[in-house]
């Protein structure tokens, strides 16, 4: 059922021309060029251009001019991200469409953020799957993409419509700054703290740099209650029931580990006994296909049923008068902590680390005290960014919602 007062139309209706963008050879990429390419890699999967990173080129004045983009121009991605798209906005260089976009100029029937928006939905992206010509790279055919339906709304509630699902993107865009300045923030303030600590005067050359007088340097190991520890290696058939296991993934996906439901392995009492974790228990990745992830760091939260962890984890449990678990697992994320890391990291076919290097890392040892309050302020500063994230996801919800409705015509603009 079409809304009173739209029609159903294709994109190729509401189009004047399109064209793919110039091949021109890898050397003709120049800093000092005279034109920008906008590639895949330049649109993100929400729409936008990301006008800076687009590699700058030096081409023939006639071929910048033949395919230069301008303002309300719709840009489709036709290969490997198929079907990503943008609307271009001018800018103070001349920019043009790679060989694996398609530049849409749309006539004056249609509000190009419109089409924008609609090109996100589901119907649209229903569509362009089935155009998609699938091999050793995917490619949506130029020509496909002017044959999407869609069913459009008069010109006056199209720009109801865009305004709209442009304040949502206001919204988005103005929490995500709040959060990228939270977090270069928080950045400062790891360097600072973890390394001058909170309100000292005097200092002293260390052999990881100035510290406080009263801290002290030593390894890590020294602070260890059990550690370095290597988790248990189970075969799989030993999965299906019993306890908790922390994985990888676990590490990867989250820097303080909560309780959520994992995959579980039957253990016998000895093996339980050696390889439950606590809460507080410092928990690194042995291993990483990138360098920078080996030895990434999470810390273990509450669990009703202590876990146990697998063999690519080693595990670390201080002694509570001595170091404070959450201050450690920030000095490990802090730049400091992150470069002696990369220092002892194995370069082979996968990145890798072992608890003996780990443990002879030098750290520093504030006092006890000092090391909860440093641990505060920094947890303060990531609750902010994960209250804004929560936002932020809040609002892609309301969008989708709204997309869903607005551009369909299932709830009416007045």
């Amino acid at each position: 059922m079409i809304p009173d007062g739209w029609k159903s139309i294709t994109i190729g209706d509401l189009t004047s021309s399109h064209s793919y963008g110039p091949r021109f050879h890898a050397k003709n990429y120049d800093e000092n060029g005279n034109v920008k390419t906008i590639r895949n890699t330049d649109v993100t999967a929400e729409g936008e251009i990301l006008y800076t990173q687009a590699p700058i080129a030096s081409l023939e004045p006639e071929i910048i001019e033949q395919h230069a983009l301008k303002t309300g121009d719709l840009i489709v991605i036709t290969t490997a991200d198929c079907g990503l798209s943008a609307i271009f906005k001018e800018q103070d260089i001349p920019y043009i469409p790679s060989a694996y976009a398609v530049r849409y100029r749309l006539n004056q029937n249609v509000l190009p953020l419109f089409i924008k928006y609609f090109m996100h939905t589901k119907l649209a992206q229903k569509q362009v799957a089935q155009f998609v010509r699938k091999g050793t790279v995917a490619n949506l055919p130029g020509s496909d993409v002017l044959k999407i339906k869609l069913v459009l709304p008069p010109l006056s509630e199209q720009k109801k419509i865009a305004e709209i699902l442009g304040s949502v993107d206001e919204a988005i865009a103005s929490t995500q700054a709040v959060i990228d300045q939270t977090r270069k923030v928080k950045q400062g303030l790891l360097q600072q703290l973890l390394t001058k600590g909170i309100g000292h005067t005097k200092f002293k050359e260390s052999a990881i740099g100035k510290i406080p007088e009263s801290w002290e340097v030593v390894p890590f190991d020294s602070l260890a209650l059990i550690g370095p520890q290597n988790g248990i290696y189970k075969s799989k058939d030993d999965y299906g029931s019993g306890v908790p296991m922390i994985d990888m993934g676990a590490i990867f996906g989250s820097d303080i580990i909560e309780e959520v439901e994992r995959r579980c392995v039957r253990l016998t009492e000895d093996e339980y006994e050696k390889f439950a974790l606590k809460e507080g228990d410092l928990l690194f990745a042995r291993r990483s296909l990138v360098a920078e992830g080996s030895g990434k760091c999470s810390i273990l939260g509450y669990h009703n049923i202590e876990p146990v962890f697998e063999s690519s984890i080693i595990r670390f449990r201080l002694k509570p008068n001595l170091g404070n678990p959450l201050f450690y697992f920030y000095y490990w994320e802090s730049p400091l902590g992150k470069k002696q890391r990369l220092e002892i990291t194995r370069q082979v076919a996968v990145s890798g680390i072992t608890g003996k290097d780990l443990s002879k890392l030098l750290v520093p040892l504030p006092p006890i005290n000092e090391q909860i309050r440093i641990s505060k302020i920094l947890k303060n500063i990531d609750k902010q960014i994960d209250s804004n994230d929560l936002t932020i996801n809040q609002l892609n919800l309301l969008k989708r919602g709204l997309m869903q409705d607005l551009l369909t015509g299932k709830v009416r603009v007045k």
